[in-house]
């Protein structure tokens, strides 16, 4: 059996200590273009750290999808250690209209403690972490989260 209360411990210790840090600008991969994560800034945002490995990745990168349509809030979805190419071919195969990126050499997984996946973060329009949440998030809470 497993000890999650050692698990929810780091979970907590990770959120408290991200909880008003900029996240790392770091160079992620959208197609053939370099995009840096600094340049998302502007506008409070979502960010979901996923994998395309993921069965559950797909239905929260299907609920940012429906979220990004009506454009009201920005979202994104950013892909450790995986290259730009699978990532592309995942939007085109799903016609997903939102920026997906690439972290091709998982700059964002040691930083931000990566435990496991979705990670989301609710981003402030100066690029501040507001706050951490794990798991899949619905549109409602999305949309209360940023919209509020």
């Amino acid at each position: 059996s497993v000890d999650t209360s050692k698990i929810i411990t780091i979970e907590n210790t990770n959120r408290s200590l991200l909880l008003g840090q900029q996240l790392l600008d770091i160079e992620l991969f959208d197609e053939d273009k370099t995009i840096q994560l600094a340049s998302l800034r502007g506008k409070r945002m979502l960010i979901s750290i996923v994998n395309s490995w993921n069965p559950q990745a797909f239905t929260q990168i299907s609920i940012l999808n429906s979220v990004a349509k009506k454009g009201q809030i920005n979202v994104a979805a950013i892909f450790p250690q995986e290259t730009s190419s699978r990532i592309n071919i995942l939007k085109l195969r799903g016609a997903y209209n939102f920026p997906m990126l690439a972290d091709q050499d998982g700059l964002l997984v040691e930083p931000l403690n990566i435990l496991h996946l979705p990670m989301n973060f609710y981003i402030s329009r100066n690029g501040t972490v507001e706050s951490v949440t794990y798991g899949i998030l619905g549109e409602k809470e999305i949309e209360e989260n940023l919209l509020n």
